[in-house]
């Protein structure tokens, strides 16, 4: 599609990502009946369940880490991440 491939994300986007990531988290969470609270899985309640801001930069990581691998599993599954932006 004449769109170049992309095997690394750069941070920019890995942050962008990662923040919609912990987003889309949250909102799953809370639909399924999680509360904030301590960690207690039995009781559905997770100290996480707050914006990206509060998060530590250990917790923000976990999202990261997840972002980073996606031009990896989409390749394993005959996809490709592409750059739309004009060069």
């Amino acid at each position: 599609d004449g769109h170049p491939e992309v095997s690394v994300l750069g941070e920019a986007d890995v942050e962008r990502l990662a923040v919609m990531e912990h987003d889309r988290w949250v909102a799953q969470r809370v639909r399924d009946g999680w509360t904030l609270g301590p960690k207690d899985v039995t009781k559905k309640t997770s100290p996480y369940l707050v914006g990206w801001e509060p998060l530590s930069e250990e917790v923000k990581e976990w999202d990261r880490r997840a972002v980073r691998g996606i031009p990896m599993f989409l390749a394993r599954a005959g996809y490709q991440v592409t750059s739309s932006a004009q060069e």
